[in-house]
């Protein structure tokens, strides 16, 4: 991610040198990497990695490495078969330049031979491997995904059980699909709900079991074992007002991976930014009344994988525009903003409005006081760029 601003201490000091007079922003070029934002907890979910290792050699640890490697891409892109490339081939080979620590973990769990079973845990580096996706043209699913609520019923012996047991071989399995494809889940088990509301789909009391856990999407199960490694499923997930149902039969396999790649699928396809080569987008951000949100949009933009450049163009009354470099769509990009809830589309009439669709404008600021300081004359390095479509958003905070 590159952005042309001021640094926001910079910013500040000018603000508390110069509040209460003429306030002059010059606009200063310089490069922000992908990442440098704060990461949020998902973000570092999503780059760590944890792969079965037979040995510490380092042999083992390049191909484990390799291996993680192919299933952060996989997170990433939204894809579950990752294309041939160059880029991808010299990357595997050399799988050490993109995880930033690695260490050995001993688990609980056994091999054929009774042998205790130990991991090798990764964690990618955001800017290598963003880099990389570039180089390979990948597209980007975005890392704000929902959190799946998994409800999984059982019957057997005439009985019906609700599993929330990771360990049971299903729903361990299904757990296993919903972190290989990087989508946070949660079991929320016996809340106030029998196996006979799970059993029955009894969506009204799911959900809002659900919704006390801030589960946003419902994934339920009917599973009956018919015999060793034959299991007969009926899943059904709820996402959107759209309701999607997969009748399965067969192995462990078989009948667990499909429940959580149908919402996988679904989600990465609304919500996914193609690979290679961006176009402009002129961004133009209502509401912003004081340096501190001026320094918050700068900020949010600048932790979003999806935006490869941001250019400040224009600050005008609370109008700020700015020039985004991306593959994606305006309209996509719109709604990729509204899932975070921190840009929303304008309200406002054309007459209303106070930047043109140019964005060439004078900076404008209100000083600590709310007083409005402007400057004359034009205060901004102008964008050798031309926007190819415009977008309206208003901040929300």
């Amino acid at each position: 991610m590159l952005l042309s601003l001021l640094t926001i201490s910079a910013i500040r000091q000018r603000y508390v040198q110069f509040a209460g007079v003429c306030l002059g922003l010059v606009v200063a070029s310089f490069g922000l990497s992908a990442g440098a934002a704060d990461a949020p907890d998902s973000k570092q979910q999503l780059y760590s990695v944890s792969v079965d290792v037979a040995s510490r050699s380092l042999v083992d640890r390049k191909t484990a490495a390799a291996t993680g490697l192919n299933t952060l891409l996989t997170r990433l892109s939204g894809l579950t078969v990752l294309p041939n490339s160059k880029a991808l081939s010299a990357a595997r080979s050399k799988p050490e330049r993109f995880y930033s620590q690695f260490r050995y973990v001993t688990t609980n769990r056994y091999d054929d031979l009774g042998q205790t079973v130990t991991e090798l845990s990764l964690k990618y580096s955001p800017p290598a491997v963003r880099r990389l996706m570039t180089a390979a043209e990948l597209p980007l699913w975005t890392l704000n995904r929902p959190r799946v609520a998994i409800w999984l019923a059982e019957r057997s012996g005439g009985g019906t059980d609700l599993i929330d047991d990771p360990d049971h071989p299903l729903l361990g399995a299904v757990l296993g699909r919903a972190r290989f494809r990087g989508l946070p889940s949660v079991v929320p088990g016996f809340s106030g709900i029998s196996p006979n509301m799970v059993w029955d789909q009894n969506r009204s009391a799911l959900e809002r079991a659900s919704n006390r856990l801030d589960a946003d999407l419902l994934l339920v199960g009917r599973a009956e074992q018919l015999g060793p490694d034959d299991w007969q499923v009926r899943w059904t997930s709820w996402s959107e007002g759209q309701r999607r149902t997969l009748n399965l039969t067969g192995s462990l396999q078989s009948v667990s991976a499909p429940a959580m790649d149908m919402i996988a699928d679904a989600q990465a396809q609304r919500f996914t930014v193609a690979g290679g080569k961006g176009s402009s987008l002129e961004l133009i951000v209502e509401n912003i009344s004081a340096l501190e949100d001026y320094a918050q949009v700068l900020k949010y933009l600048g932790s979003l994988g999806y935006i490869d450049k941001v250019d400040v163009s224009g600050l005008h009354s609370d109008e700020l525009s700015l020039m985004i470099n991306t593959t994606s769509s305006a309209d996509n990009f719109s709604r990729l903003l509204q899932k975070d809830g921190r840009l929303l589309p304008s309200t406002r009439t054309a007459r209303q409005r106070s930047l043109p669709a140019t964005g060439q404008s004078a900076f404008e600021l209100r000083s600590p006081g709310g007083v409005v300081v402007p400057r004359e004359g034009p205060s901004v390095i102008p964008v050798p760029v031309v926007a190819e479509s415009q977008l309206r958003m208003a901040w929300q905070g």
